[in-house]
């Protein structure tokens, strides 16, 4: 593998930016959705579509793993967040206070982004022989908090990027929350006689 990088210009880089805020977006309105079918779901609704709502909380759990995974990686030849900083540090575009600044955010953020690699190595990206989901998930040791937390520094950090770079932020207004609770109502509305097996 080469270790020479050719530099990016400004429309790639901004390019690659926004597609780790698209990626970003994904992994939130997944987190929403997530917590919002644990936290507060209708068990009237659910009950009549267990096999449905099972799956639906175990796919964007998933999908809310492998985008924070993508997101913090490491990999030279995909987009990722250390690639860009790497990107910014081969350039002086910003200068070097801010660029430490930056990795300062995303190192208070690492320890996260290692639970989910772990989830994502061992169960969801690869399936390792001999570990079961629970010793996984004690292995991680991942609260439902930290994934609130990864999103929060993460946003944090490209939005400390954009700032710096292009004077713009971004407000990742996700809203699956509000979506979740208001398909259990419409379906609820849909179908009054939905008994309540919980």
């Amino acid at each position: 593998m080469s270790t020479t990088q050719p530099t990016l210009t400004n429309e790639q880089l901004r390019g690659e930016i926004e597609e780790l805020r698209r990626l970003l977006t994904f992994a939130g309105l997944n987190l929403e959705a997530w917590q919002a079918l644990q936290t507060t779901p209708n068990w009237k609704v659910q009950n009549r579509y267990v096999p449905y709502f099972q799956t639906a909380i175990s796919a964007h759990f998933t999908s809310m793993i492998i985008a924070f995974y993508c997101l913090h990686e490491t990999n030279h030849d995909s987009v990722n967040i250390p690639g860009v900083l790497r990107q910014l540090r081969l350039t002086t575009r910003l200068p070097s206070e801010k660029l430490d600044e930056l990795d300062r955010k995303r190192a208070e953020i690492k320890h996260l982004w290692v639970k989910v690699s772990v989830l994502r190595n061992k169960v969801f990206g690869h399936r390792e022989r001999g570990i079961t989901f629970g010793d996984a998930f004690a292995q991680a040791n991942v609260r439902p908090a930290d994934f609130q937390e990864l999103f929060n520094g993460t946003a944090s950090v490209l939005n400390g990027m954009t700032k710096a770079l292009f004077r713009e932020t971004h407000a990742f207004n996700l809203g699956a929350k509000e979506a979740v609770l208001s398909l259990h109502e419409d379906i609820e509305r849909a179908y009054p006689t939905i008994k309540d097996k919980h």
